[in-house]
């Protein structure tokens, strides 16, 4: 079947793909929580992958982990993990989203292309990005190295191979793999609008 070839095409077939009202509302006021003194220390495995941009980290487990995100500017949040969700009804202040991806399973084409549409709008605020899941390896590796792909102009193999040297370890199987090759298969047979993307633009 082909897919539309605009951004704005895509969204008017696939309505599931739109965010939440939600997820695009701008949060104003502060939550309770921030305005106590309270602890802040980062998730494990905390680490930005493009400075201000996209961060990776295991599952925020405590409201702690959250104040250094929000701290740290970083207020759009993804969980992959519905088995470890992050105590994220404490705050306001974030947009949050789950994507439910089954542990050393790769995420669907249409996952991926709800994660692109969230960092879309992140980007038009420039806002950074977080990914989490429980150990913030395998799962969020890939939502990480599609981000490489879409917007730094690399190939499927060069995003993995820049991910895992900034992080050993990311994306644990073959099939995460080719989900980040198939996506790159969709940007290069339906590339989005920006002029500036280019398939394997720094090969």
């Amino acid at each position: 079947m082909d897919l539309p070839g605009t951004h704005a095409e895509m969204m008017e077939a696939n309505p599931g793909l739109r965010l939440p009202e939600w997820a695009i509302k701008k949060r104003s006021f502060l939550s309770p929580y921030l305005e106590q003194v309270g602890d802040i220390r980062p998730p494990w495995r905390f680490q930005w992958v493009i400075k201000r941009r996209l961060a990776l980290m295991a599952w925020p487990q405590y409201p702690e982990h959250l104040r250094f995100l929000l701290k740290n500017g970083l207020r759009r949040l993804i969980s992959l993990s519905p088995e470890c969700r992050p105590p994220i009804h404490q705050f306001t202040e974030f947009y949050f989203m789950e994507i439910p991806v089954e542990e050393l399973t790769p995420p669907t084409l249409e996952q991926i292309k709800l994660f692109i549409c969230f960092c879309d709008q992140a980007r038009q605020f420039d806002e950074a990005v977080g990914i989490c899941d429980r150990v913030g390896r395998g799962r969020s590796g890939v939502f990480a190295a599609c981000y490489l792909v879409r917007y730094c102009g690399l190939t499927a193999e060069m995003a993995i191979m820049q991910l895992r040297k900034t992080r050993p370890g990311a994306i644990e199987t073959l099939a995460q793999e080719k989900a980040v090759e198939e996506y790159y298969k969709e940007l290069c047979n339906c590339p989005p609008e920006d002029a500036c993307w280019q398939p394997g633009r720094f090969q």
